[in-house]
Parts: structure tokens; C-alpha cells; sequence
């Protein structure tokens, strides 16, 4: 299996299937975050790491020794606040769950998952079934040329009972996605929206022959640790929609010319 490269920003370098270059692809999940509010997590992120200064006095002595102008060393001691505050924890489980649902869909026993996430898997999949869902493929990297944009889907599904054309399904593993619609609908438009996929089997590019459904898309949300997993059908033409806005919004932010300085005298400053 064939990992495509990285730059320093997280972005995949893939070759572009039109010229057959190495390019980077911004990520879609960079896209997506452009338009959604962000007050709550910020607010969120802030108290994890007052929590975190609060429980490791070894950062709450750093940060004193720290100026403004330590930006570089700031973030790092915000980051390990967050740590502390085990703000990273519920991450690291939903990756784990991402994996334990692999696992059991590729035929290994719901045995291997730990005792505790094992009615969340055993939900997923009970899920699957209510739907008379079948899995297509999983964990594939699409591109979109048009945009600039790639990403990775958990999930395409067959659902005859929602749609004719194969779906794009992801797994959310937060405490809620009640949040996050527009964000969602415009990450698995993006993905449902491109053209090419990434072989990570023979490193190759391809276009995609089974073009999936872009009115809809389904979100699996698995609350983990609590045996629960809810699905949420998707509007993914108004996410594309959001989706070209978000893009609009994210190059008018490199805009560099919207204001230039008149020159004028400046009075002497006082000694």
C-alpha cells in the first residue's frame, strides 16, 4: 500500500491527472471548516487550555517565562495545555473506532474490539443492516482538479432504499453533530464531486468510473461509549453550493490590494 507524500501543512502531493505534475491539494476538510461558526470551539479550545495550565504546573511556569513575541513556544505550551486537559483523548478514540469498524467490515470477529467501544462498532453495524446498506470501498482519497481539492471518504455505500447511484458515507465520532451540518455537507460534496481517486495500491491516479449520488450523502455518527450510532442524510447540492462560497471566501482572504496608504506628514514624535 501506497501513502501519498505530505508537505509540512498536512496537504497531499499527488500528481494532477491533467499534466501529470506533482501538486499539493488543499485538503477538504479545509474547505469545510472556511464557513461553519467557530465561536463555540473556540470557547472550548480556551478552556481546555486554562484546565491545562491549571493541572501541570510546569506549563503554567513556562507560559511566565514567555513574551508575545515567543509565538512559536506560546502554541507549544498551548498545545501541551491541551494535552493535560485530555482535550486529545475523544480524538484518539474516534480514530480508534474509525479502525475497530475496518476491522470487523474486512470479516475479523467484534471480539477484537475492546470490551468498552464494542456496542459502539456493534451500533455501526446494526445500522448498516437497518439500511440494507452495502459497503463499496473504504477509506479512499478522491481529487477534484476543478478546485484544488482533495480528501479521503470513509465510506461509499450501496442504499437502494435513499438512492440508485452508490453513496458517500463518514463516520463522526464527536458528542454531537447537531453543529456541524454545514461543515459535513460541504467535506462529502467535495468528495462526491471529484473526479479522480489516488490507488494507494499502485500509487497511480484514476478517474472514477462509479460516479457516486451528489444530491446526498450519509453521516454515521457513533457516540462513543454509549452504544449508539444515529444517520443523517446529507443535501449535497446545497453543500456544493457552500462549498464553491467557502472557496470564493478562502481567495478573497489572500487578497493583498484592497487598500493602499496615502502619504502624509506625521508630526515629530517627542524625545
Amino acid at each position: 500500500m501506497t501513502e501519498p507524500r505530505r508537505d509540512r501543512w498536512g496537504r497531499y502531493i499527488i500528481p494532477d491527472p491533467k499534466t501529470g505534475e506533482d501538486r499539493e491539494w488543499t485538503r477538504a476538510t479545509t474547505i469545510a471548516g472556511v464557513l461553519p461558526d467557530r465561536y463555540h470551539l473556540e470557547r472550548w479550545g480556551e478552556r481546555m487550555v486554562v484546565l491545562g495550565i491549571a493541572r501541570d504546573e510546569s506549563l503554567y511556569v513556562l507560559a511566565q517565562t514567555a513574551k508575545y513575541e515567543d509565538k512559536q513556544r506560546l502554541d507549544k505550551i498551548a498545545r501541551d495545555a491541551k494535552s493535560a486537559a485530555k482535550s486529545g483523548s475523544a480524538a484518539n478514540v474516534g480514530t480508534a473506532i474509525h479502525t475497530f469498524t475496518e476491522m470487523v467490515e474486512d470479516g475479523q470477529p467484534i471480539e477484537v474490539v475492546p470490551q468498552r467501544y464494542r456496542a459502539d462498532v456493534a451500533a455501526y453495524l446494526d445500522a448498516l443492516t437497518q439500511l440494507d446498506a452495502t459497503v463499496l470501498s473504504k477509506e479512499q482519497i478522491v481529487l477534484n482538479p476543478t478546485v484544488g481539492v482533495a480528501g479521503t471518504y470513509d465510506r461509499k455505500l450501496k442504499v437502494p432504499s435513499i438512492s440508485n447511484l452508490p453513496l458517500i458515507g463518514d463516520i463522526k465520532t464527536g458528542r454531537t453533530v447537531d453543529f456541524g451540518l454545514l461543515e459535513y455537507s460541504v467535506q462529502l460534496s467535495i468528495y462526491a464531486n471529484s473526479e479522480y481517486r489516488f490507488d494507494s495500491d499502485t500509487g497511480e491516479v484514476e478517474e472514477i468510473t462509479d460516479l457516486p449520488d451528489l444530491a446526498s450523502g450519509l453521516i454515521f455518527h457513533i457516540q462513543a461509549g454509549k452504544g449508539r450510532c444515529e444517520v443523517w442524510e446529507l443535501d449535497l447540492i446545497r453543500g456544493w453550493e457552500a462549498a464553491k462560497v467557502a472557496l470564493q471566501v478562502r481567495e478573497m482572504r489572500s487578497w493583498k490590494d484592497l487598500g493602499k496608504k496615502i502619504e502624509i506628514t506625521q508630526p515629530e514624535e517627542e524625545e
